[in-house]
């Protein structure tokens, strides 16, 4: 995966999953291809945000308040 120029790796502390109406969050933990306790890259948030829109659980609306979240 590209490294983004100036971001660092960081160990995922917490992931929070909020304003689910059709899934539990177990199932979308299950589809996220990093857990708390690993190291995150830079470049790798790309991976994260691809695996969870190709579940089809997210509508595009959802993206703007990942996107706020996840930065």
């Amino acid at each position: 995966m590209a490294a983004v120029a100036g971001a660092d790796a960081f160990v995922v502390r917490d992931i929070r999953v909020e304003g689910l109406q059709r899934i539990a969050a177990g199932t979308v933990f299950n589809y996220l291809p990093v857990k708390v306790g690993e190291r995150l890259e830079p470049g790798d948030t790309a991976e994260v945000i691809r695996a969870l829109f190709k579940t089809g659980f997210l509508r595009i609306s959802d993206w703007s308040r990942m996107a706020m979240c996840w930065w």
